[in-house]
């Protein structure tokens, strides 16, 4: 049992790291990028890799039409996306290929272009309106009022009934994700897991109005859907990475950023002041969102960033004017900003603490060797976790127990080979406090038990060390 006691006291020490934080943030070592020079304004940015899109209005006439447009940070190359005199707005990138929405035909519809063929592609048809739209690889999400009636007014709030569709553009097939007549807003995806807030269980929705939701997630690979978190603002943008989500809530009178976790099942809170922070993204162990302590009441937003990894909150803008994250990619953090007297797309690329690009460079022998040496390690621990699955069949076990057990190191094993050793440490550790459960229900031999519980514990200290 001492095992099992120190995974869970081990866990609870995590979530107390990640909740506490610091007082005061650092501000983030870095080079800031002024992406956007024109004087007109630009808006609503988002980047994969080195492209970075965005909302502009450079070749409008007031706010009746926007274009969207990309830069390409390797070759310094602006492009113009868009042409036509409409609307679009929310862009979003993965990959080659840029989604938005667009009101040329009259209506709210879902748009595609293709970098790589320099194509664009009308996804939806139908008279009504669709909006919000979120990319992952060839899958496409957005919400649809075709169904339950739902519309964008004139300053584009949405009202009424919506459903989260979703779009395969390698196969051009799509899905109803959600049957329900209630209000949803802002879907995202990552692999097969597309979450939203979602009304069923509150108030109706009406144009500019805010009210309380659940947070829901599909699994495609499952077709399962899950109510994750309930009181979440319908104004809340959801975001997720892996098996974590993000979001902004309202629960203690100000809006705070909190986080949950898909393995573990747990919410953890990770702003704490009585400021309000808003938008959250994320991208592998660190969370961006826009934040207004520093400023009076609305005044003054900047943007910070939450390490999950160091438990160290970092300040990215510092500029007395007005920030709002937009996005995050990698070691580069992408935002709006008006200290120009218009709004630009502005990129703050961090540094690693005390290193310098030539340091880094002298180390990179270094980090390749230690890479290979944790790729060998994962490897054999991989190997490890097979001798102990063909133990576990040999022995003489019920199926069911038996099959519960493959199941779980099944699922290590998937994780270990995906990279992702967190996950991989905390599912044996699930593994082993089953196998406790089971010997003290008398499915498994005490010896047996003893042997699968040591092994476990061996392979667990492996993968920890690398």
């Amino acid at each position: 049992m001492k095992i099992k006691h120190m995974l869970i006291i081990c866990f609870f020490i995590s979530l107390l790291l990640i909740s506490t934080g610091t007082a005061t943030a650092a501000v983030a070592e870095g080079n800031e990028t002024k992406i956007t020079a024109d004087e007109a304004d630009q808006s609503n940015s988002a980047i994969f890799g080195d492209i970075i899109v965005w909302e502009d209005y450079r070749n409008a006439d007031g706010y009746e039409s926007t274009d969207i447009y990309a830069y390409d940070l390797s070759t310094g190359k602006e492009m113009r996306i868009t042409n036509n005199t409409s609307l679009k707005y929310s862009p979003v990138i993965y990959g080659d290929k840029i989604a938005w929405e667009d009101n040329r035909n009259g209506n709210w519809d879902i748009y595609v272009y293709n970098l790589s063929t320099s194509t664009e592609t009308r996804i939806t048809r139908n008279e009504f309106d669709q909006y919000a739209p979120s990319l992952y690889e060839d899958k496409l999400v957005w919400l649809d009022g075709r169904h339950g009636g739902g519309s964008l007014d004139a300053d584009h709030w949405p009202e009424g009934n919506w459903d989260v569709f979703m779009y395969n553009l390698s196969t051009s097939t799509g899905i109803r994700i959600t049957k329900n007549e209630s209000w949803k807003t802002f879907p995202a995806i990552y692999e097969d897991k597309i979450i939203w807030v979602d009304g069923r269980n509150g108030e109706p929705l009406y144009s500019h109005q805010i009210v309380d939701g659940d947070l829901y997630m599909y699994d495609l690979s499952t077709a399962q859907e899950t109510s994750l978190v309930s009181g979440v603002s319908s104004d809340a943008r959801p975001d997720i990475y892996k098996d974590r989500i993000v979001w902004e809530d309202d629960r203690n009178r100000n809006s705070d950023i909190y986080m949950y976790d898909l393995v573990t099942s747990t919410e953890v809170q990770i702003t704490d002041n009585e400021a309000e922070q808003w938008r959250p993204a994320l991208y592998e162990d660190r969370i961006i969102w826009t934040d207004y302590r520093n400023g009076n009441g609305w005044d003054n937003p900047d943007i910070y960033m939450y390490n999950l990894s160091t438990s160290e909150e970092m300040q990215i803008t510092t500029s007395e004017s007005e920030q709002w994250a937009d996005d995050i990619f990698g070691d580069r953090v992408v935002w709006t900003d008006n200290r120009n007297g218009n709004n630009d797309i502005y990129m703050f690329t961090l540094r690693a603490s005390g290193e310098t690009i030539e340091e880094k460079a002298a180390k990179k022998e270094t980090v390749e060797e230690k890479t290979d040496k944790k790729e060998l390690s994962k490897m054999n621990s991989v190997e490890e976790l097979k001798k102990l699955k063909a133990h576990v069949n040999s022995l003489d076990m019920e199926p069911s127990a038996k099959n519960l057990l493959n199941a779980k190191l099944r699922y290590t094993i998937k994780s270990l080979e995906a990279g992702d050793t967190d996950t991989a440490m905390v599912k044996l550790g699930f593994y082993i406090e089953c196998v406790l459960i089971m010997e003290a229900e008398g499915r498994i031999e005490s010896e047996d038990a003893d042997y699968i519980i040591s092994e476990a514990k061996r392979i667990f200290d492996m993968i920890e060390s690398s």
